[in-house]
Parts: C-alpha cells; sequence; structure tokens
C-alpha cells in the first residue's frame, strides 16, 4: 500500500512541475507556430514582389532597355570642318567658287550668287536663270532677316484652265514656261545685300568653266536619260548631245557645246557690251529679252516681252519674313508664302514643346510619332497658304502657325495614335511642286643625292607628237582639276587646283631623300610612279626600310596598301598575305585586292656604309623604257595611234602593229637629231638648252604645230617658262626622333603628304615581331594616311594658293603628329572623322539648294528651280537659256499635279501670280548673341519641307552635328496621301514600332536632298551637302 501510496504520492508531487511545464511549453508552442507562419507569409510576398519585379524589369528591359538598333553607318558625303567661313552646294566645284569669293572679300551674298551662277550650269537640269529662287539673309550686323522672292510668275496672258484636257503642256514645251526670276533676283541681292567684289568676279568663274569644257554631273546624266527621246526631236535640245557619241551626255563627258549660252553670259557679266546699264535692264527690257521674245512667239509660247518688263522680284523685311522664337533663345527666319517655309517652321514650332530625345527604344519612337504627326498638321495649315499678292490673309496663317498658342494648341491635339484624314483640319487640297611617271634615284661618291620623278602624266601623255622634233607631248593639263570630275586616279575636283596662266598643276609626285641630321650623311633617296598611290608608295618602302631596319630590295618587294581617304577604302595588292587582311577587315577596314600598286626606285646608304639600290620589279621584266610597260601602253591606246598622224612612229613597220615587248625600235629618228641638238645647242646657234628649247629654232618649230593643231600654247608661253630653286624656307622638312631629317619639295608636290605620314608614325614603336604588331602597324599606317590624304585637301601651287606652303610645313610639325596620333584608335572611323574637304545621284526633281556663311556670321539660304527635270526642256537658240516649266506648279481645276497633290483653288492660274513652292530655305540664330547657328534647305519637291524640318531638329534638338543629322535615313508625311514614306535604311524596328501606332508606312529609296552649314558650340562651322545628291556632293570653306 505504502509503496503503491508512495507510487502515488511520487505521482501527486510531480505533477505540479509536469502542470508548470506544460503551462510553459504551451505559449512557446502557440508562440513558434505564429512566428512559422508569418515567416512562410513574408516569404511569400518576398518572392512574390521579387518575382514581379523581375517580370517588370525584363518586361522593361525587353520593352525599352534593350540594345537599340543600329542606324546606318555615316555616308560617303564628307563633313567640311573650317575655322572661318564654308560653303556647301550640290556640286563641289560650285562650293569651291562660293569659297574662293569669300576668299577674294566678298560677302555671304556675293558668295552665294557666283554658286547660283556655277549651279545652274553644273546642274542645269535643276536651276538656272531661266527659273527662279527664294533666297533669305541674315545679315549680323543689322540683326535683321531679309528675304529675296525671285519665284516665277505666270505670263499675262494665263488662264486659270489653259491646261485642262492637255496637262502635259505644263510639264514640258513652250507653253510651260512661266516669267522666270532668277537673274532679277541676283541683281537685286547683289545690289542690295552684296557687291563687296564686282559683278563681274560673280559671273566669271562659271564663264572660264564652260571655255574650258565642264563634266557632266551624275545627276545631270540621268536626267538628259530620262529624257533622251524628247531631246532628239527638240531642235533647241541639241546643244545636249554629244556629237562624239552622238548620245546624250554621259557621266563624266565633257560639255562644250553651249557656246551660245557663254556669250550670254558674257553679256550679263558686262551688260555695256550690250549697251544695258545693267543685267536687269539687258534681261528683262534690253536686247536679250527682245530675242527670246520673239522666240516664244514664234514656238507658240504664251510668254511676251511685256511679262518681262513687268517682272520684279521683291525684298521682304521683317514684317514680311516668316519667323519662329524658340524656347533655348533661338530664332528661326525664312520667307513666306508662296514659299514653304512657314510649314517647315510650324513643324519646329510644335516639337520645340517636347523634351526630345534618342535615350530608349522608346523616346525614338515617340521622336518620330510626333514628328509626323506635327507634320500632318503643318502640312494641313498649308493648304492655305498662297502668294501673298492672290491669297487673302496667306501672310497671317503663315504667321499665326509659327506662334506659341498655335503650337501647343496642336501638342494637344496629338495623341499616342494616329488619326483619320479629318483630324488633322485643313482642306485636303495641296499645290502643285517644284524637283604615267618615271623616278631615278642618284647617290654620288661625296654624298650627294638625287631623287626625281618624270612625267607626261597618263600613258602616252596626251598621244600627239611634234613632227619636227619628235616630243611626244604630255597632257599634264589632265592633272588640274576639273570641277565636278575627279581625275584619272579618282582625286576630286579641289578649287586650289583649277586652271589658272603660269600655274603648275598638283601632282602626287614625291622624290625625297632622308639624310641624318648630326652627321649629314644620305640614308635613303627615294620616290616612286603611280599616279596617287605614289605617295603611300614612297612612305611605305621608306618605313620598311628605316624603321623596320630591311634592306632597300626588300622594302621594295614587299606587297604594298594604299588608303586615299575617297574613295574610303584599302587597296592591297594580292601578294599581302590573307591572315592580316581579315585582321584589318575585323578593324573596320574595307579592303580590296589589286595587282600592282606603286613603282619605287631607291638607293640606300646602310649602317655597315654600304649603298644598296633597287628597281622594282613591278615595272616590269626590265626597268629601263620601250620595255613591257610601254608595249602595253601602246597596245591601250592602238586605236588612237592609227589614227593620229604624228604617232606612226610607234608602229611597227614589219608587223604593222604597235611595237609589241622586246621588239626594236628604229623609227624615231627625228627625236634622235633632237637630243644631238640638245648636247650640243651650238648646232643650233643656241647658247644652250635653254635658249634651245624655249627660245630658239626648236620653240619655234613646235610652237607653229600648235598653231596648225589648235593647241593653245605659244612661244611667248614657253619663253616665259621658268624652273625654281627653292632653299630651305621653301623646302619641306621633316625631323624625326632619331636624329634623321627627310627633305623634299613643297607643294604642289605631294611630298609633304608622305612626309606626314611617316612623322605621324614616327612617334610609334614599329616593328613585325608578331601577328598583331604586323596589323597594329598596317591599322596605323593606314589611319595616318587617311589623315595626311585629308590635309592634302588644302594643298596648291604655292604663287595661287594661300597658305599652301604653311600647311605643308604645318603637318610636318611634331605638334601635328602627336595630334593625329591621339585620334587613331584600335578602330577605323568614318570619312568625316579625318576632316578635309574632298568629295548614285538622288532624283532631285528639278531644285538645288545653297548655304553660305561668311567669316563676318552673314547667312544666306538659297533655294533655286526651274522645276522639273530640265524645266520645260526647250532652249533659247540665241542665248542657250534652259527654260523653266513652273506654270506646272500652278493647279489646274480637276487634275492632280506631278506629286498627287490635288488641284487646290488658291494656286489656281492668274496672270503675274507666283506658284505655290516648298522650297524652304531657312536661317536659325541665336536672338541673345545675334550668332547664325544654322543655314539649310533642301531639293525634293514637297518632301523639302519635312526634310528641312527634320535635319534642324537632329542638329539643334537632339544635338548631332549638320552631317549626321543629313545622313540619318528620313521619313515624309505630307497628309496628302496620308502615309507616312520612310526611307529604307530607316531601322525596321522603328517602323513597325509606328505601326504599331496607326501609321501607315510606305518604303522609298531617298527623300529630300538637304545642304546646311551649322556653328557650333565649340565655334567651329561644321558643312554638309546630302549623299543623295551624288558624288559630286560636297562643301568647301576656309
Amino acid at each position: 500500500m505504502e509503496s503503491e501510496r508512495g507510487a502515488e504520492m511520487e505521482d501527486d508531487e510531480s505533477r505540479p512541475l509536469l502542470e508548470e511545464h506544460a503551462k510553459e511549453s504551451a505559449p512557446i508552442s502557440r508562440r513558434f507556430f505564429v512566428m512559422l507562419i508569418v515567416a512562410i507569409v513574408v516569404i511569400f510576398a518576398l518572392v512574390l514582389v521579387a518575382t514581379t519585379f523581375s517580370a517588370l524589369y525584363f518586361h522593361l528591359l525587353n520593352k525599352d532597355s534593350r540594345k537599340l538598333p543600329l542606324w546606318p553607318d555615316p555616308s560617303i558625303s564628307p563633313l567640311g570642318k573650317y575655322e572661318k567661313a564654308a560653303v556647301a552646294a550640290d556640286n563641289e566645284y560650285c562650293s569651291e567658287i562660293g569659297r574662293d569669293v569669300l576668299l577674294k572679300g566678298g560677302n555671304a551674298v556675293d558668295a552665294a550668287i557666283a554658286t547660283l551662277f556655277c549651279i545652274g550650269v553644273m546642274d542645269s537640269h535643276s536651276s538656272g536663270i531661266g527659273g527662279g529662287h527664294f533666297m533669305t539673309i541674315y545679315n549680323a550686323t543689322t540683326r535683321k532677316c531679309y528675304v529675296v522672292d525671285a519665284r516665277e510668275t505666270a505670263p499675262g496672258a494665263a488662264e486659270e484652265k489653259m491646261y485642262v484636257d492637255r496637262w502635259n503642256e505644263s510639264q514640258i514645251g513652250w507653253r510651260a514656261i512661266a516669267v522666270p526670276g532668277e537673274l532679277h533676283g541676283m541683281w537685286t541681292e547683289y545690289t542690295h545685300f552684296g557687291g563687296a567684289i564686282s559683278w563681274e568676279q560673280l559671273v566669271l568663274p562659271t564663264i572660264n568653266l564652260m571655255e574650258e569644257g565642264y563634266p557632266t554631273s551624275h545627276a545631270l546624266a540621268k536626267a538628259l536619260k530620262e529624257k533622251e527621246s524628247w531631246i532628239r526631236q527638240e531642235p533647241t535640245m541639241k546643244v545636249f548631245i554629244n556629237p562624239e557619241t552622238h548620245k546624250v551626255y554621259a557621266a563624266g563627258e565633257q560639255i562644250k557645246t553651249r557656246g551660245n549660252f557663254i556669250q550670254t553670259l558674257k553679256l550679263i557679266a558686262n551688260p555695256s557690251l550690250a549697251n544695258a546699264t545693267d543685267p536687269i535692264d539687258l534681261f528683262y527690257h534690253g536686247a536679250i529679252a527682245q530675242n527670246f521674245t520673239k522666240e516664244f512667239k514664234e514656238n507658240g509660247a504664251i510668254l511676251t516681252l511685256e511679262d518681262f518688263r513687268n517682272y520684279a522680284s521683291i525684298i521682304r523685311g521683317d514684317n514680311g519674313v516668316i519667323q519662329t522664337q524658340l524656347k533655348n533663345g533661338l530664332r528661326i527666319c525664312g520667307p513666306p508664302p508662296p514659299s514653304g517655309s512657314a510649314v517647315a517652321q510650324a513643324i519646329l514650332n510644335i516639337l520645340d514643346g517636347y523634351a526630345l530625345n534618342f535615350s530608349t527604344f522608346n523616346d525614338v519612337v515617340s521622336f518620330y510619332h510626333r514628328y509626323i504627326e506635327a507634320s500632318k498638321f503643318a502640312y494641313a495649315a498649308r493648304s492655305s497658304l498662297g502668294d501673298m499678292a492672290f491669297i487673302k490673309n496667306a501672310l497671317a496663317v503663315a504667321k499665326n502657325i509659327t506662334t506659341k498658342e498655335y503650337a501647343e494648341t496642336i501638342r494637344a491635339l496629338i495623341t499616342e495614335r494616329a488619326h483619320p484624314d479629318s483630324y488633322y483640319g485643313g482642306s485636303f487640297e495641296g499645290p502643285h511642286e517644284d524637283h604615267g611617271t618615271a623616278h631615278i634615284s642618284v647617290l654620288d661618291a661625296e654624298g650627294n643625292a638625287v631623287s626625281v620623278t618624270s612625267t607626261i602624266n597618263l600613258h602616252l601623255g596626251a598621244a600627239v607628237m611634234s613632227e619636227s622634233t619628235g616630243i611626244l607631248w604630255n597632257d599634264d593639263m589632265d592633272d588640274f582639276s576639273t570641277p565636278g570630275h575627279p581625275n584619272y586616279f579618282g582625286f576630286p575636283p579641289s578649287p586650289s587646283n583649277f586652271i589658272r596662266p603660269g600655274k603648275r598643276p598638283m601632282s602626287s609626285m614625291s622624290p625625297i631623300v632622308v639624310f641624318n641630321n648630326d652627321t649629314n650623311e644620305t640614308r635613303l633617296s627615294v620616290g616612286g610612279a603611280g599616279g596617287s598611290t605614289i605617295i603611300s608608295g614612297v612612305a611605305g618602302v621608306t618605313l620598311h626600310a628605316l624603321w623596320l631596319d630591311q634592306n632597300v630590295k626588300r622594302s621594295i618587294d614587299m606587297p604594298r596598301v594604299h588608303n586615299q581617304l575617297q574613295p574610303n577604302y584599302t587597296q592591297y595588292e594580292s601578294r599581302f598575305p590573307q591572315e592580316y587582311v581579315e585582321a584589318l577587315r575585323k578593324l573596320g577596314h574595307t579592303m580590296v585586292s589589286t595587282a600592282n600598286l606603286t613603282v619605287v626606285t631607291a638607293i640606300e646608304k646602310g649602317n655597315d656604309g654600304v649603298i644598296y639600290a633597287n628597281s622594282d620589279f613591278r615595272k616590269g621584266e626590265e626597268s629601263y623604257p620601250t620595255s613591257h610597260a610601254l608595249a602595253k601602253a601602246l597596245k591601250e591606246k592602238e586605236s588612237w595611234i592609227r589614227q593620229e598622224p604624228t604617232m606612226k612612229v610607234f608602229i611597227n613597220p614589219e608587223t604593222h602593229k604597235v611595237y609589241a615587248a622586246g621588239e626594236q625600235i628604229k623609227t624615231r629618228g627625228n627625236f634622235i637629231q633632237t637630243l644631238k641638238l640638245i648636247a650640243n645647242p651650238s648646232l643650233a646657234n643656241a647658247t644652250d638648252p635653254i635658249d634651245l628649247f624655249y627660245h630658239g629654232a626648236i620653240a619655234q618649230n613646235f610652237t607653229k604645230e600648235f598653231k596648225e593643231n589648235g593647241a593653245i600654247l605659244t612661244l611667248e608661253d614657253f619663253r616665259n617658262y621658268a624652273s625654281i630653286i627653292r632653299g630651305d624656307n621653301g623646302v619641306i622638312q621633316t625631323q624625326l626622333k632619331n636624329g634623321l631629317r627627310i627633305c623634299g619639295p613643297p607643294p604642289p608636290s605631294g611630298s609633304a603628304v608622305a612626309q606626314a605620314i611617316l612623322n605621324i608614325l614616327d612617334g610609334y614603336a614599329l616593328n613585325f615581331s608578331t601577328f598583331n604588331d604586323v596589323v597594329s602597324f598596317y591599322h596605323r599606317y593606314i589611319e595616318a594616311s587617311k589623315f595626311a590624304y585629308a590635309a592634302r585637301s588644302s594643298l596648291g601651287d604655292m604663287a595661287f594658293i594661300k597658305n599652301a606652303l604653311a600647311v605643308a610645313k604645318n603637318i610636318t610639325t611634331k605638334e601635328y603628329a602627336e595630334t593625329i596620333r591621339a585620334l587613331i584608335t584600335e578602330r577605323a572611323h568614318p570619312d568625316s572623322y579625318y576632316g578635309g574637304s574632298f568629295e548614285g545621284p538622288h532624283e532631285d526633281h528639278g531644285t538645288a539648294h545653297i548655304s553660305v556663311l561668311d567669316a563676318e556670321g552673314n547667312a544666306v539660304s538659297v533655294t533655286s528651280t526651274i522645276n522639273l527635270h530640265l524645266g520645260a526642256a526647250v532652249m533659247s537658240e540665241s542665248t542657250g537659256i534652259l527654260w523653266n516649266d513652273d506654270m506646272d506648279d500652278f493647279s489646274t481645276p480637276g487634275h492632280p499635279n506631278y506629286f498627287g497633290f490635288p488641284p487646290s483653288p488658291s494656286n489656281f492660274i492668274r496672270p503675274g501670280k507666283r506658284p505655290m513652292s516648298s522650297m524652304s530655305p531657312i536661317v536659325v540664330f541665336n536672338n541673345d548673341t545675334n550668332e547664325t547657328r544654322l543655314s539649310v534647305g533642301g531639293a525634293g519637291g514637297s518632301t523639302i519641307i519635312s526634310g528641312v524640318a527634320g535635319v534642324t531638329l537632329h542638329a539643334l534638338w537632339l544635338d548631332q552635328n549638320v552631317k549626321r543629322s543629313i545622313d540619318m535615313p528620313r521619313v515624309h508625311n505630307q497628309l496628302q496621301p496620308n502615309y507616312t514614306q520612310y526611307e529604307s535604311r530607316f531601322p525596321q524596328e522603328y517602323v513597325e514600332a509606328l505601326r504599331k501606332l496607326g501609321h501607315t508606312m510606305v518604303s522609298t529609296a531617298n527623300l529630300t536632298v538637304v545642304t546646311a552649314i551649322e556653328k557650333g558650340n565649340d565655334g567651329v562651322i561644321y558643312a554638309n551637302s546630302d549623299f543623295r545628291k551624288g558624288e559630286e556632293s560636297a562643301p568647301a570653306g576656309y
């Protein structure tokens, strides 16, 4: 019992402890449970939040933070970068004419007028004195904008319905001609805003060009081809038929068939020759006017002398100029209606209220969406515009759409979607629209060295020979630049190399001598043959010999590469190892294989005191005249040799064919006699070879031959010739870090350019130790070549080109080399990166634009037209003027125009009326500082407005340089028809995004051709001519 009890008691005693434990453990269990539940909830929430944010992050990443689509690489058109002034036009030569006017002291207006005369010839399918223009002028002194309206007007006999059922007459033929305003405007602009140099100096450059003959531009050639059938049947257009080919002129062919127009320009340059007081009196009242109005009558045109007498260009000041004030302190100014300037400004005015950027994918889409929408609204408002003398409130409407209030209203209407046509207002009516060489190196026992390169230029030179002396004449006039046409070796034309009496043409010949500056010993005499590849060949051989310590034969044998920037690809000899080619391609180089490049000859004095010499194997099996090289040249020109009597000495009398390689030439007896006289001039009663050749019997003989064969050389030309000795100050010298110094001839030689390449590379540790070392060597070499070739564009004959010697010396300084090395990266770059002012055409629909900014800050923006390509495609026989077809710019009831616009009553024909136009030449300047920021305009019919607005947006809002702004692929929407055209280079990702917003997107090749000049925030002037125009497009400046 006790035990049971005891047990029981023990149980009883323990119970409180258990109960107490139970009391303590119960809340702990509950607390643990609660904490566990809370932890689970928190973890779940965290997972949920993480999942949500991850999803959102990846959504955003995929949606907007992804890598942006790549825009196209920069085009081939160059970006001109100048310190003081620039001229940009559709043709490089014309830009250079304008630049030369500025250098002579002319102002922006003078330069614009001179450029206009040139463009009227080089792009005669697009503009000329048979058409008209608008010009916007900003005068930095007066701080005011002015506009000259030189738009064409309808003749007095014009009727509203004159083209009904015969609409083709408004596009082609005599009845399509409106009263031209081009010349009237030019003289008005000269007398009111220009005049810093004589009027004659503005016209003469174009006259000189035409008298020399000028090459057909690609754009003109295309236009001629399009209308060839008409040109063949229209008698007045025969000047565009090449008498040699009996076809319309092709690109590059020399036009010399416009003699009557040359005479007209001579009268315009000096009206007193026709008893006129000024160009307006001559053209609109006097002899010229009477001549072509007679032709009008004979050919069924409706223009009369009275129409010309009544014509007047219009100067518009503050109240008549369309100006838009922007929020960043900039102001835009441009011509009023009938120009399209106000519409372009309206688009800019609307978009000025947005924060525009290209930071993200959506930003880009939003930018283009808003741009397109703003364009629609602005084009809608355009339907109320027209000639202010005929359309009530046209000026008021134009000014209203450039106000802040209008812009704010439109922005409120711009949503995230596109809308039906009616949403944008307007009357849905639109106006019609306006579219051979050899090198010798010598080193004597005393250490004197000679390096000489000789040429008659192309193979066989001019391929004509003096019958009395047997001299084969050169064709070195081809070494001068011809406007708008690259030379034989691909260099674009340079104004510094244009022909002038007594001037020496540019050359790539680079005979150089390298000597030790401490010991004065010659190390290398080297030079080459091969046109523009001479410079790279000489530089390459010198590098291998002196930097890479290869003997002179090895240095010459090495496969070569060549890049002259224009065209921007690197040629390499086919023997060049392919592994290096591919490595260079990965660095961004465009590599093009060729057989052989420069032929180099060199003599080197080695460190061992031994002289090494080598003649290049590339010349042929024998390095002497009358070899395989001569045979090849004879074969190339065999057809000419057979027909030219003076060249018969190259016909083998045994085979009756041109001499082949290895055949003995024994037919040049007369040249043997000439050499005998040169060896002993006294045989011809001459004191020395100069007296014999330049003054005496020989000179008199061949100058007589010149005259008989139509050459322009005279005895006086020979007597006036003098070779030039240049001493220390006139020799180009480069000091190298290893104690060596290079010396060579100054411009117009290419020596300085070769030295510049060496000067740049002198700062690198060059070697061929590893694969990468070789790649790096060639990469730097190519890049240095690009910079040096770019600098070459500023060189020329020092007697004619200001600062040519200074430029040549500068590019051989250590400071220049250091600057360039800092610019040479591990990648190749677009053309514009390297500086310089170098050089498929676009359908520009007959307009041409010129922008000018002078040293004083005065700006000109002028767009000119004869409307459709070749205008009315008829020409004045007495004057050679190509007439416009601007009557097609009027609207005809019930008939859409060339671009599909339905007819607009506000643009119906009235006597004396100016038709509507999309030409939008504008100038943007800073309202506080009065500095010009942008001069811009375009060509391309109705797309001009969107093109001008788009380029301005990219340049001033998105802070892109003017080249990038112009290169950017464009979009265009003119409301009628309501679809958005986009250039095919426009990234497809953006196209699809815009489609999702309701836009109808239609691909096209190219849109507007824009020309612009911008003064950057760094004070540097940047200029660009649109690559869309063709290969001739390039700016010029200084």
